[in-house]
């Protein structure tokens, strides 16, 4: 086997590299099962495998390898970011919908989302839509200020209720 394994260029190579792919994906071992898929050319398993490991870096290399138009990259990249949000990467969201996406507006909501003042302010002078700063990014601070007044209101009960009781 391992000599058929080594003739790269066979048809049993591919064969073999095939079925070990299917077999890492069935374990969950979806970053080795990329490599494996890429190994042998297949591009289309490698690209799913290196999204469901979390390889956003790599889908999109394999995106290019596989002559993605640029509709495809987009999609790709809405569900990459998508998915990165609700992984609380709002940072690498926002990356991924300015670099592969090229949606610029879409970015700043993102990082307003996750906190990330500075970078969406940034961005939002970068790319001149100053017009957000007051529809988006003022009325997200207040909001975020909101919060942490509350949090802390509820902190200082907490720490008055704990505080009598000991006292």
């Amino acid at each position: 086997a391992l000599k058929l394994y080594n003739e790269r260029r066979s048809h049993e190579h591919h064969v073999i590299s095939n079925l070990y792919g299917e077999y890492l994906t069935d374990i969950g071992n979806h970053k080795e099962a990329a490599i494996v898929y890429q190994s042998c050319g297949e591009l289309e398993l490698a690209m799913t495998s290196f999204e469901k490991a979390g390889l956003w870096h790599h889908v999109f290399i394999t995106s290019t390898q596989l002559g993605q138009d640029e509709t495809q990259r987009k999609e790709m990249a809405f569900k990459i970011a998508t998915k990165l949000k609700t992984q609380s990467q709002y940072s690498v969201a926002a990356r991924i919908l300015l670099d592969y996406a090229n949606d610029s507006v879409g970015a700043i909501l993102v990082l307003l989302e996750g906190g990330e003042w500075n970078e969406s302010l940034r961005i939002v002078h970068l790319y001149g839509h100053i017009k957000m700063i007051d529809e988006h990014v003022k009325p997200a601070l207040l909001d975020a200020h909101k919060n942490q007044l509350l949090f802390i209101e509820s902190q200082l009960s907490t720490f008055i209720h704990h505080s009598n009781r000991l006292g």
